[in-house]
C-alpha cells in the first residue's frame, strides 16, 4: 500500500482487455505448481523409503533377544535405527504394544519445543488442534484395534503456538509369529503442500468466476474481497494509476475492507518504487515503522499503513493499475502471498476491463433507447401532423372538386352564350359590319375561345386528383401509340413525326399516362423551328424499381434558367402571338408525376431542342 499524501481525483485510463493473456499466464503458473507438487511427491516417496528402512531396523531391534551373546547385536541394531530415524526430516516415534512412547527423534523437540524423554501419548494428543482431535483419535483407535497401518491429516501445535498441518502415519511391527509388539510412526509437515493446494484451488475458482461475463463489476469486487479474506489483510484495493505532472495519481476503483481515498504520490519521493512496479515487480513493505526517510515514514503513518503488499498491472510497458493490500501493523509477507497477490491482480484486471466495457455498452444502450424514444415521439408527432394535413388536404380537394364542377358548369354557361351570340352576329350581320367592326367581332370570338381552353385546362389540372382512377398495369408503348393517333391531325399539319422506342410497363392511372404523354408531345410539336418539321423521340427504360421515360424534341429549346419555372401554372416563355397556349400543360404533367410518386425535370439549350425526363415507380406502394 502506498501512502495517502493528498486527496485527488483521477481520470480513468483503460487499456484494451487482455483476458486471454492473463488466463495463459495463469495456466503456466498452475503448470509450475503441478511440477512443484510432483517434486514434493518424490520427497515423500523417499521419506517412505526411509520409513520402511527404519521399520526394518526397528524389527531387527525388536526381535533381538536379551541374551548375553545377542546384546551387542541388539545395541547395534538400536543404534542403527536411531541414526537412520535422526536423519529423517519428519518426526519419528515408536511405542510399545501398550501405546506408551519409547522413542522420539530430535525433530519432535525442534517442532514442539518439548523434551522427547518425557513425551506421553497424552502430550501428543494435547498438541492436536481441538477441531481435528476427535477425528485423528478415531482414526488411531480404529487402526490400533485392527492392528493395521493408519494415517490422518491434522494440525499440530508448533513451539511458537502456530498450528501446522501434518500427516500422521503409523505401522505395526510384528515378530516372526505375526504378533504385534510395537508401533512405528511419523509426523510429516504438509503445511506448505496444503497451502499450495488451497492457493491453486483459490486461483482456479477465482479464474472461473472472473471469466464469466455476467455482472463483471460484482465479480471484480468479489475477487478483491476474496484475496483480502484469504490473506487476512486489513484492506485490499484496485487502483488505477496515471502520471499527472510531478505526481502519480492512484484512483481507487474497487475496495474491500473499507473505502479507499484517492492518492497523490510525489514522483520524486517514490520514483524507485514506481520504476519497479512498471517493470512488473511487486512491492513488499513488512514494517513501515522502520522507514528511514522521515517524510515517507510520516506519510505512511498518516495513511495508517503498517505493512503493504502491492502487485502491478502492466500493459504494453505502461503501469496502468495496482492491486494493493494493507495492514495497520507490521506483517512479514511470504513469497507465496506475494505470488498469489500478483496472480490475482492479473486475473482481476481483465474482469475489470470487461466491467468497464459492459458499463459503456449499457450507457450506449440507454443512449440509443433514449434516442429511439425521442425519434418515436417525433414520428408520432409528425404522423399526427400529417394526419391533420391529410384531413386539410382532403378538404381542399373537395373545394377543388367543387371549383372544377363550377368551372365545368357555372362558368362555362355564360361563355357558351357569348360564343353563341358571337357566332349569330357573324352569321347574320357580318356582311353589314365595316372592317373595324369585323375586327372587334374576331377578337371577341378569339377571346371566348381562349377562355374556353383556359377553363378546360383548369378542369384537367383539378381532375388529376379529384377524378383520378385506381392504379393498374399500364403498357406505355400502347399509351404512346394512342397519343400519336390522337395527334394525327397536328402531325399532318406540321409535317412532323413521333418516333416511339422501347417502353416498359408499370402500375399507373392509364388516362393520366395518356394525358402526360399527350401534353409533352403536344408541346414538342408546338415549339419547333419555323420551316422545319418537328421530330419527337419517346424512349424509356426500367431498373426494376423505377421507370425512366424521356420525351426529346429538336425544337427551339429554352434557357435552362427557366427549367423549374416552366412547370408552374400559367407560366409562359413566349407570347400568345407567337405560340398559343395558356401555360397549364406542363403544370398538369408535374401534378400527374407527383400523384404517381415520381418526378419530372427538363433539360435544354436555347435553339437545340428540349428533353423532358419523367421518373416513376414500377409498382405503386412498393
Amino acid at each position: 500500500m502506498l501512502p495517502d499524501l493528498s486527496p485527488s481525483s483521477a481520470t480513468d485510463s483503460v487499456a484494451e482487455p487482455d483476458a486471454l493473456a492473463a488466463l495463459r499466464r495463469e495456466h503456466e503458473a498452475l503448470r509450475d505448481e503441478a511440477a512443484a507438487l510432483r517434486r514434493e511427491r518424490d520427497v515423500l516417496v523417499r521419506e517412505n523409503d526411509g520409513l520402511r528402512a527404519a521399520r526394518i531396523t526397528a524389527d531387527e531391534a525388536g526381535r533381538a533377544q536379551p541374551h548375553p551373546e545377542d546384546e551387542a547385536a541388539a545395541h547395534a541394531a538400536e543404534a542403527r535405527f536411531r541414526t537412520l530415524a535422526g536423519a529423517l526430516p519428519q518426526i519419528v516415534w515408536t511405542s510399545g504394544a501398550d501405546d506408551r512412547t519409547d522413542y522420539l527423534n530430535e525433530r519432535w523437540t525442534e517442532f514442539t519445543g518439548l523434551p522427547a524423554e518425557h513425551a506421553t501419548p497424552e502430550q501428543r494428543v494435547a498438541l492436536i488442534h481441538p477441531d481435528d482431535r476427535d477425528r485423528a483419535l478415531a482414526v488411531r483407535s480404529e487402526g490400533a484395534a485392527r492392528g493395521e497401518p493408519y494415517e490422518a491429516e491434522f494440525r499440530l501445535r508448533r513451539h511458537d503456538g502456530v498450528y501446522r498441518w501434518v500427516l500422521g502415519r503409523a505401522v505395526p511391527v510384528r515378530d516372526d509369529e505375526g504378533r504385534m509388539f510395537r508401533w512405528f510412526g511419523t509426523f510429516t509437515d504438509i503445511e506448505d503442500r496444503r497451502r499450495t493446494d488451497e492457493r491453486r484451488a483459490f486461483l482456479l475458482d477465482l479464474s472461473a468466476d472472473l471469466g464469466r461475463l455476467a455482472e463483471p463489476d460484482v465479480l471484480v469486487r468479489e475477487g478483491v474481497e476474496r484475496l483480502r479474506a484469504w490473506l487476512g489483510a486489513a484492506s485490499c484495493t484496485l487502483f488505477l494509476v496515471e502520471a499527472e505532472g510531478d505526481a502519480f495519481v492512484l484512483a481507487p476503483q474497487v475496495s474491500a475492507g473499507g473505502a479507499a481515498a484517492p492518492l497523490r504520490v510525489p514522483a520524486a519521493a517514490f520514483a524507485t518504487e514506481f520504476e519497479r512496479l512498471a517493470a512488473g515487480e511487486p512491492l513488499v513493505g513488512p514494517d513501515t515503522a522502520t522507514e528511514p526517510d522521515a517524510a515517507r515514514a510520516a506519510a505512511f503513518a498518516r495513511a495508517g499503513t503498517g505493512a503493504y503488499l502491492t502487485a502491478p498491472v502492466v500493459r504494453a510497458g505502461v503501469l496502468v493499475a495496482v492491486l494493493s493490500l494493507r495492514e495497520r501493523g507490521r506483517r512479514a509477507w511470504t513469497p507465496a502471498e506475494v505470488e498469489l497477490t500478483r496472480r490475482v491482480a492479473e486475473l482481476v484486471w481483465p474482469a475489470y476491463e470487461n466491467a468497464l466495457l459492459l458499463q459503456g455498452l449499457e450507457a450506449e444502450r440507454d443512449r440509443l433507447g433514449a434516442l429511439a424514444r425521442t425519434l418515436e415521439a417525433r414520428v408520432d408527432e409528425r404522423t399526427a401532423r400529417l394526419a391533420a394535413q391529410g384531413t386539410e388536404l382532403e378538404a381542399r380537394n373537395r373545394d377543388l372538386h367543387e371549383f372544377a364542377q363550377a368551372a365545368g358548369h357555372d362558368l362555362r354557361a355564360p361563355l357558351r352564350t357569348i360564343r353563341s351570340f358571337a357566332d349569330l352576329l357573324a352569321a347574320d350581320y357580318g356582311a353589314r359590319l365595316d372592317g373595324e367592326g369585323q375586327a372587334f367581332l374576331d377578337r371577341l370570338r378569339a377571346a371566348a375561345g381562349r377562355m374556353d381552353r383556359l377553363l378546360t385546362d383548369l378542369l384537367a389540372y383539378a381532375r388529376v386528383t379529384t377524378h383520378a382512377r385506381p392504379f393498374e398495369p399500364v403498357r406505355l408503348r400502347e399509351v404512346a401509340e394512342n397519343v400519336v393517333a390522337d395527334l394525327a391531325a397536328a402531325l399532318a399539319e406540321s409535317g412532323g413525326a413521333v418516333r416511339v422506342g422501347a417502353l416498359p410497363s408499370l402500375e399507373a392511372d392509364p388516362s393520366q399516362m395518356h394525358q402526360l404523354l399527350q401534353n409533352l408531345v403536344g408541346n414538342a410539336l408546338k415549339f419547333h423551328h419555323a420551316g422545319s418539321p418537328p421530330v419527337v423521340h419517346i424512349d424509356g427504360d426500367a431498373d426494376g424499381e423505377r421507370v425512366r421515360l424521356t420525351v426529346r424534341d429538336e425544337g427551339i429549346g429554352f434557357d435552362e434558367r427557366h427549367a423549374e419555372r416552366i412547370f408552374a401554372p400559367f407560366h409562359r416563355l413566349h407570347g400568345q402571338a407567337t405560340y398559343e397556349g395558356i401555360g397549364v400543360g406542363l403544370a398538369i404533367c408535374r401534378r400527374i408525376a407527383e400523384r404517381h410518386g415520381g418526378t419530372i425535370t427538363a433539360q435544354s439549350r436555347q435553339g437545340e431542342g428540349a428533353t423532358f425526363v419523367v421518373t416513376l415507380p414500377v409498382r405503386q406502394g412498393a
